[in-house]
């Protein structure tokens, strides 16, 4: 069972929920821009937890799966770091990259694609980083709009059938390491006409 505490600090209430585990007390603090309601919900996803873990549940129930999946990031770490759920690791944009980079020089040797194929992406990777200047950032947190303001970037720096290349093997790229469905989100803007690569 869980418990909530409200503090005082300054003038922003806080909530903090302990429960024990293992013998131990544990606490998740909740910052002052966390309401009552949103702490009494956590609350209760923390007592459904330890339930599951307790009787040796691992598929959660719909509810408690949708709350989690929903839940902001910083959450889900405060419940992770508590040894309530498992993250998922973190994907970076270099990661992907790295990745499709090593899957087409394997392609390169084993015959399947050609040199100016495999240098093609790592030229469109070059060109992706000078606007996503931190390759560590999360895949998951790239939206539609970034990739928006990448291809006006692309814009304002080639012509747009150039463009419509780059965007069309980046996502090639992105269909690789992510699910097309994914994928096809964040390039859903009008590439324009591409021509062949070769």
């Amino acid at each position: 069972m869980a418990s909530l505490r409200k503090r005082v600090r300054g003038n922003s209430p806080t909530f903090e929920i302990d429960f024990f585990a293992s013998g131990q007390r544990k606490t998740i603090p909740l910052g002052a821009k966390y309401t009552a309601k949103t702490a009494n919900e956590l609350k209760g996803i923390v007592e459904m937890l330890q339930r599951y873990r307790d009787n040796g549940v691992t598929i959660l129930d719909k509810r408690t799966y949708v709350w989690i999946e929903s839940a902001p990031q910083e959450i889900k770490e405060k419940l992770a770091k508590v040894g309530l759920i498992e993250l998922a690791p973190t994907h970076t944009l270099k990661d992907l990259w790295d990745s499709f980079l090593e899957q087409k020089a394997r392609e390169l040797k084993a015959g399947k694609i050609k040199e100016a194929t495999r240098n093609l992406y790592d030229f469109i990777s070059k060109r992706f980083f000078r606007f996503f200047d931190d390759p560590n950032e999360a895949l998951a947190d790239l939206t539609k709009e970034r990739m928006q303001q990448w291809k006006d970037y692309l814009l304002d720096e080639v012509a747009e059938a150039t463009v419509a290349c780059y965007i069309k093997e980046t996502k090639a790229c992105f269909n690789w390491g992510v699910a097309p469905k994914v994928s096809t989100q964040f390039f859903s803007m009008q590439a324009g006409i591409c021509r062949s690569r070769f």
